[in-house]
């Protein structure tokens, strides 16, 4: 049987533990989860990949520990005190020796290199040995006292709380020999980077919360308001903006009409208002990304005398941080409201979120200046550069750094409704759904090269700078309907699950296709008039888009099906299998430009065995 080497198998345990004792008389809960992943299969194979000396190793081994303390105190300013401790530690280790065929010369530049050098050129066939060891690991902690206070008829339940998480990686990334490397064609194909050289990324947080709640002949009010002082430390230096401590403020109101009866069934109604404030501080790629490399060809002379050959390039190191980066903050509002009626139950959002100083990378061009080498006539032996007349040669390179331009609008409504159990079958039943509409765009002007050449056949000398950045918006609205079903005698319980996308629909935002500046291959700014759009050069400087390029682009109805089946053995053990995606309705359509589009589904199955004890 053949077996691709994109197939794996991995098998998973869980292990938890909950006890409640005391501590000098004093109540403690204690609960202790360990969770592990393993792979079945360490060794892959495909006779229609792999040649006879090449092997394909892996190993990969996940280990997931959780403690979780609560310590009852009862004290006059403390009531309890809650300690949280996670850590998650991966070995993902990929061992391979392959063979690599080239076609034609390929020249190989060398690790650490800038400026003018002579470089390497690689053979045409060749195997090579490597390896990727990634090791990451995710440590967490939380401390938080707990205390609740009675003044004026209204109880205050205040909790404060220190927060950290440690991210790093002690894994040695790729290895290989960087003259015969398994991918010649990367940038960074002789420029490895250790995942271990990598700083730790080190949030930590502080906050104060108090839940005010009270009740009365005027119903029920609870009152939530909370502050976190948040701050990165390990991957920030040279970063001013990220260095300096953030404030989110949250505001939770909830009010209840006191209960009242509609007809028989007692009933109760309430309202929602939410507003906050949340910091998103930039990922480790984002604060430490690797290094941009430019391998410019200065002379490729190449030889049927090996010993003739010279290939001489000219390399430039750019540093791709942004250390005006600043935290990302976020604006969320929502409103809503609870209605229950007996066993019935409906629960009502709406939200708007917006952000406009996401993170994203943003793309810049830059000219570089280097020197060209022609030989002339046949040389009898390896060509001396320095009896070479150099020329001046400019080109244009883009270059992704991360910055603060994205905006995010996300606005929409969630709801879910609970029914009661019909007894005659022994089943209950709730509906949900939500509608979500977000846009996304950014805010700092995009820069974008055509793919034209120019009129001399060489790559084209212009780059435009636009006031657009292809921003889009989405829309989707799907429901999903659980029904329970339990036979408590047999102690069996089935749950179906139907899953329905009502539509899903794509639009991107219009634009002229005029650029604001354009930029010439020596790295000049000129505004680009309305003559220039004419120029027979920086013409092509102007989108041009499809007729319907603009037009929403729509996704029809998907509905699928997931079954569940759970059995109770004992008293301490569950057994469940499970299929989704048993069945789905995946009608074809018509999507934008009258393309056709066919979907098709795969059932996934699958088995879980819980034993508590």
């Amino acid at each position: 049987e053949r077996e691709q080497l994109e197939r794996y198998s991995r098998y998973s345990a869980q292990a938890n533990w909950t006890v409640k004792t005391t501590i000098a008389t004093l109540p403690l809960s204690f609960a202790l989860r360990a969770n592990y992943i393993g792979a079945l299969t360490n060794e892959r194979t495909d006779p229609d990949l792999t040649l006879r000396n090449e092997k394909y190793l892996s190993y990969y081994a996940r280990y997931q520990t959780t403690a979780d303390a609560e310590l009852f105190l009862d004290k006059k300013w403390i009531s309890s005190l809650h300690i949280t401790f996670s850590y998650d530690y991966t070995e993902d280790v990929l061992r391979r020796n392959s063979s690599v065929s080239l076609y034609g010369a390929q020249g190989m530049p060398l690790p650490e290199r800038t400026g003018e050098y002579e470089a390497i050129y690689l053979p045409a066939y060749y195997f090579t040995q490597y390896s990727l060891v990634n090791k990451p690991f995710l440590a967490y902690a939380l401390v938080e006292a707990r205390e609740n206070v009675y003044y004026m008829g209204l109880n205050h339940a205040i909790s404060i709380g220190l927060e950290t998480r440690i991210e790093g990686n002690f894994g040695r990334g790729y290895n290989y020999d960087e003259k015969h490397p398994p991918l010649p064609m990367a940038t960074t194909a002789s420029r490895p980077r250790r995942y271990s050289d990598l700083p730790y990324y080190v949030p930590l947080s502080a906050y104060i919360e108090d839940k005010i709640t009270a009740t009365g002949f005027y119903g029920e009010l609870e009152l939530t308001a909370g502050i976190r002082m948040g701050y990165l430390r390990g991957a920030t230096t040279q970063y001013g903006a990220l260095q300096a401590p953030q404030f989110d403020p949250r505001l939770n109101a909830y009010y209840a009409l006191p209960r009242f009866n509609i007809g028989k069934q007692q009933t109760l109604f309430a309202i929602r208002l939410g507003w906050g404030k949340q910091t998103k501080w930039p990922t480790l790629d984002q604060l430490a990304p690797a290094p941009a490399y430019f391998d410019f060809q200065s002379l490729n002379y190449y030889s049927q005398t090996e010993e003739w050959r010279l290939l001489w390039l000219t390399t430039f190191k750019e540093n791709t941080r942004n250390t005006k980066l600043r935290p990302a903050s976020y604006n969320k509002w929502e409103a809503g409201i609870d209605c229950k009626m007996e066993s019935t139950r409906l629960a009502f959002t709406a939200f708007y979120e917006s952000m406009d100083n996401g993170f994203t990378y943003s793309t810049h061009y830059k000219s570089f200046e280097y020197n060209v080498y022609k030989v002339t006539t046949p040389p009898m032996a390896k060509p001396d550069i320095t009896t070479l007349t150099p020329q001046k040669v400019y080109a244009l390179q883009s270059i992704a750094k991360p910055a603060n331009s994205l905006k995010t609008v996300k606005k929409g409504f969630e709801f879910t409704l609970s029914l009661p159990k019909w007894h005659l079958v022994e089943t209950s039943a709730d509906l949900s759904g939500a509608y979500w509409h977000t846009t996304y765009d950014v805010s700092e002007p995009v820069e974008y090269r055509p793919s034209h050449t120019g009129l001399d056949g060489k790559e084209y000398p212009y780059v435009g700078i636009y006031a657009w950045s292809n921003g889009k918006k989405y829309e989707q609205l799907s429901t999903t309907l659980r029904l329970y079903t339990h036979f408590s005698k047999l102690r069996f319980l089935f749950t179906t699950q139907i899953q329905c996308i009502w539509f899903e629909q794509r639009t991107t935002i219009p634009f002229d296709g005029r650029p604001t500046y354009y930029r010439n291959i020596y790295g000049e700014l000129n505004p680009f008039t309305n003559d220039l759009a004419k120029d027979p050069e920086l013409t092509h400087l102007v989108q041009n888009f499809g007729k319907h390029y603009f037009d929403p682009d729509t996704t029809p109805l998907a509905l699928s099906l997931n079954l569940k089946a759970t059995k109770e053995i004992g008293k301490h053990t569950r057994l469940s299998l499970f299929v989704n995606r048993l069945w789905a309705y995946l009608p074809d359509y018509r999507a934008k430009y009258n393309r056709l589009v066919t979907r098709d589904y795969t059932p996934y199955f699958g088995a879980e065995l819980r034993i508590s004890i």
